[in-house]
């Protein structure tokens, strides 16, 4: 199968669609709880000389709506070899949600993508469906659905 983006023809490229998961952690697994519990603790905190966390920054509350389910998704990936006898490297995009207490936060991986192939991946090439994504999640946000119907907007941090 030859990629889409780059034309080549040997690696192996498969992305998880971002919010099928996003939908999944706040319909199953009450991510719409642990969100609202943070800044409930948080809100009780004298944080007018200091930070305790990213969501401290003044940016950060410049661009941020009281009152709706904003996530902010913080980035990474890195190579690992598959194997001691194989020149064969994995790529996972993974991202976690700012939102979320930092003890929590990589309890809540999410796995985005995976580039599988003996070289390097281009990262401009690699991070060009995932930038797409991110647009149309920041767009048109993610419904999902528990006792009433909500919508989440992400961005890139």
């Amino acid at each position: 199968m030859k990629c889409t983006i780059c034309n080549g023809e040997s690696h192996k490229f498969f992305q998880i669609p971002l919010a099928d998961q996003i939908r999944n952690l706040f319909e199953n697994h009450g991510l719409a709880d642990l969100i609202d519990k943070y800044n409930a603790d948080r809100s009780n905190l004298d944080l007018s000389n200091s930070y305790a966390d990213l969501l401290d920054g003044s940016e950060f509350k410049r661009a941020h709506v009281d009152g709706q389910y904003n996530l902010d998704l913080m980035g990474h990936t890195d190579g690992i070899s598959v194997s001691v006898s194989s020149n064969v490297s994995l790529w996972p995009l993974e991202w976690v949600i700012a939102q979320l207490p930092p003890t929590l936060r990589l309890n809540y991986v999410l796995v985005n993508g995976v580039w599988l192939d003996e070289s390097k991946p281009y990262m401009n090439t690699m991070m060009k469906p995932f930038t797409r994504e991110l647009e149309d999640l920041r767009e048109n946000g993610v419904q999902w659905t528990r006792t009433l119907e909500h919508k989440v907007r992400t961005q890139l941090t």
